[in-house]
């Protein structure tokens, strides 16, 4: 067919089943310039049809997909313009061509859809599970934890030694290793906090003076902060980029206290989640930068939670008792925001945005999110998935294995990974 110009068509694109609605628009020009050409364009499989019986996909990229993934690609594909993401639109999608050319460009919208692949392997973990009274709140007078000193700035909390202990061993599992290396960090990034707070007044005194004069402020500054462009050299730039850095140093030595759940509660009807409570008791709902949400059917069930100064890492009993997956999943989460060096975080975001390129495969549909990919693919590592994921992480994902394998120490044979649970 060829479209009537303006006119917004409502097109259904289906990929692994899910059903995505979204219109189409085509500029008076595209249609102009397709006319020209002799073609048409078939909607439903989102391709244009040009003399002589060639079909071409709309926007290209179909092929690409399905070359990086094995997967077949869905109609109306495109790679996200201000990141090279594969997605499907939501809402309206205008198609145009550059003047004088016949070269395909799109008006994206405001929002879109990620297509990407994941692990396909049974999850051997089991979600615990709450009744009503779960989320009521705990008795001050009965919520008595014993607390224990992990590492400088990391306290454990709960009822009872043998939770308590399995939760100090999750963390040597997971933290320990990067816990050590971070304390020998501490007294320098305590250093440079206190470098910034007192160039910040520094720089405060010239603003309110209204001088220029004394430059020995702004040249130390500009050491402690060297990637900043060469043209921010004015006080007030420079307090602003003193304030996210001390934003980043105070993160790093931010306390934290893990907290075992006891069995048959919910994290949030410990007393110190009051503020929170209605918050985080429902269903959880994230989103990503395109717009596009995840949700999950039920409550969290452990949890990372930045109160009053303090992170919170909460771990159920039940869980720790099992294969540790959820407890596991928040301790990779702590692993990431305060434990790790400044270059493990950036080749962190290089693996992301290389498997985000890639179209997967992911672990899990909301690992595509930057703050969850670390912790779902290390679920994968920690033998969520058996034999059969930890070998797809080490085929797919080598150089996180390798990562992973440096910050925690490796993993060996010994760990429970319960292949013979009957898969569900």
């Amino acid at each position: 067919m060829v479209p009537e110009p303006t006119r917004p068509y409502a097109i259904e694109s289906i990929w692994r089943g899910e059903h995505h609605h979204f219109e189409v628009r085509f500029t008076p020009r595209f249609v102009a310039t397709l006319v020209n050409a002799g073609g048409a364009v078939d909607l439903r499989r989102g391709e244009l049809l040009l003399p002589g019986g060639v079909r071409r996909d709309a926007f290209g990229v179909r092929d690409d997909f399905e070359r990086r993934t094995g997967n077949h690609a869905p109609p109306w594909l495109f790679r996200w313009p201000e990141r090279d993401t594969f997605v499907l639109p939501r809402g309206t999608i205008e198609v145009d061509v550059e003047p004088g050319t016949t070269t395909v460009v799109l008006v994206p919208p405001r929002a879109c859809t990620p297509i990407f692949v994941c692990l396909d392997a049974a999850y051997l973990g089991r979600p615990v599970t709450y009744d009503a009274d779960a989320f009521s709140a705990l008795d001050a007078r009965v919520w008595k934890p014993e607390v224990r000193h992990l590492h400088a700035g990391v306290e454990l909390v709960g009822l009872g030694a043998r939770p308590l202990e399995r939760a100090a061993a999750a963390f040597e599992a997971v933290c320990g290793r990067s816990a050590r290396t971070c304390s020998a960090r501490r007294t320098l990034v305590e250093s440079r906090l206190r470098d910034v707070f007192r160039l910040s007044t520094a720089l405060l005194e010239i603003v309110a003076d209204g001088s220029t004069s004394s430059r020995a402020a702004v040249d130390e500054t500009r050491r402690l902060l060297p990637g900043l462009p060469p043209t921010s050299s004015q006080p007030a730039d420079l307090i602003d980029a003193l304030g996210t850095l001390r934003r980043e140093l105070a993160a790093e030595l931010m306390p934290v206290r893990v907290t075992v759940v006891p069995s048959g509660a919910h994290f949030s009807a410990l007393p110190e989640m009051e503020p929170l409570r209605a918050q985080v008791a429902g269903a959880p709902i994230a989103m990503d930068e395109h717009g596009a949400v995840v949700t999950s059917g039920a409550p969290l069930q452990s949890a990372t939670v930045v109160l009053q100064g303090r992170r919170y890492v909460f771990l159920p009993a039940e869980d720790l008792d099992d294969l540790q997956l959820a407890s596991r999943h928040e301790l990779y989460h702590l692993l990431e925001a305060q434990l790790l060096t400044p270059a493990q975080r950036r080749r962190l975001d290089a693996l992301h945005a290389e498997t985000v390129a890639n179209a997967g495969p992911f672990a899990r549909p909301y690992g595509f999110l930057r703050q969850e990919f670390l912790p779902t693919m290390a679920e994968v590592y920690e033998g969520g998935y058996g034999h059969e994921g930890v070998d797809w992480l080490r085929r797919h994902h080598g150089d996180l294995a390798e990562l992973l394998d440096e910050l925690t120490g490796g993993r060996t044979a010994a760990r429970p990974l319960r292949a013979s649970r009957r898969r569900r």
